[in-house]
């Protein structure tokens, strides 16, 4: 059961990876550049039921029910964190983002959005980076290593978004960063314990 809910997870993230994409190309006249994803499930979207009903919201359910096989694993601090940021994503698909997805007058939809999708930005780094920590301290270094690039990358990606500025022409080539390294660390970091099922303690 265990195995069965990792797997979940990596599925989920998969998902997450390759929908985001997917919908993006399919989308007229949408830059991935300096749009945020959240623009393809935004109020008034032509396409919005495929994000928030196709790839969020399941992504989202499968990654929180990898963060509870994670936990079945041991990993006491990271698994709960995983399952939160997978149900942020979850609420985030089930809640849209006004027009544009601009932070102006947001509705309460909108801020719930928001929140939920940064908050479970901040739950991701968080839970990666306790297992970086926990793997180095059982010399256990290719995990680590996994744990230690997402960790770079996620912060990388919020980082920018955060100093650029939320108009910057490159917005949603950051916002990528954070996404694209967040669902390959749970793709990866899944299929290391599906195939050296230990527990962390993490």
């Amino acid at each position: 059961m265990k195995r069965m809910l990792i797997l979940a997870g990596l599925i989920g993230a998969t998902l997450f990876l390759i929908g985001i994409f997917v919908v993006g190309a399919m989308a007229e006249n949408y830059d991935p550049l300096s749009q945020f994803v959240s623009e393809l499930g935004a109020v008034g979207a032509p396409n919005a039921w495929l994000l928030n009903g196709l790839v969020l919201a399941p992504a989202g359910s499968l990654i929180a029910l990898g963060g509870l096989g994670r936990l079945g694993q041991g990993e006491w601090l990271s698994g709960p964190l995983v399952s939160l940021s997978g149900t942020g994503f979850l609420i985030a698909g089930i809640y849209r983002c006004d027009a544009g997805c601009g932070f102006v007058d947001m509705s309460p939809a909108a801020m719930i959005h928001n929140q939920a999708a940064f908050g479970a930005f901040l739950l991701a780094i968080l839970a990666a980076l306790i297992l970086t920590v926990v793997s180095l301290a059982r010399r256990n270094g290719s995990r680590a290593a996994i744990n230690a690039i997402a960790v770079t990358g996620m912060v990388a990606g919020l980082g920018a978004m955060m100093t650029i500025g939320l108009d910057h022409p490159l917005i949603g080539l950051s916002q990528r960063v954070f996404l694209v390294s967040f669902c390959l660390w749970l793709m990866v970091d899944s299929a290391v314990l599906l195939r050296t099922p230990r527990k962390a303690r993490a």
